[in-house]
């Protein structure tokens, strides 16, 4: 038995009678409930904000934080960074020797250093590479070399962790 449910609401429906619907026009017939005001609302202003900085410069600095990044973590002979394509999105994907990324990302969370840690959706890539999951920190317009300094120093706090 197949079950169809259908969503209805506020806007969908010009008028109900006992034995008749009218739905509304074209694509508002559609779309049930609330629209997304706020999000629409955020959109606009995060446009606003690109803009108002620009692109390139916001890819520049992503990429002068990216690079320090890099030179940062390959210091630490433990740490391998995935992947070294000519270019990249402002992603530091690694491993840590003898540490699970889930674990990694535990510790890092404890020192108030936000990483993700997983699959990051490309199961395919990390059976490739023979390695469970990853630990990736993100960086954004935001970060600084500041942060990519706390990311380093929580990394070997958790490798300190882990010696235990």
């Amino acid at each position: 038995m197949i079950y169809l449910h259908i969503k209805g609401g506020g806007g969908m429906i010009n008028e109900v009678k006992k034995d008749n619907i009218t739905f509304a026009d074209a694509n508002t017939k559609f779309e049930a409930g609330t629209m997304q005001t706020a999000e629409v609302v955020a959109f606009a202003e995060a446009l606003n904000f690109i803009e108002d900085i620009g692109i390139k410069k916001i890819a520049s600095h992503e990429n002068e934080i990216l690079q320090y990044g890099l030179e940062k973590l390959r210091k630490n002979n433990s740490i391998n960074i995935i992947g070294d394509p000519k270019e990249r999105g402002s992603v530091l994907c690694f491993t840590l020797k003898g540490i699970h990324p889930h674990d990694i990302a535990t510790i890092l969370d404890d020192d108030g250093v936000a990483i993700r840690a997983g699959h990051h959706c490309c199961q395919i890539l990390h059976d490739k590479l023979g390695i469970p999951a990853t630990a990736r920190a993100s960086i954004g317009v935001y970060n600084d070399k500041e942060d990519i300094d706390k990311l380093s120093d929580a990394i070997k706090n958790c490798q300190k962790v882990f010696q235990n």
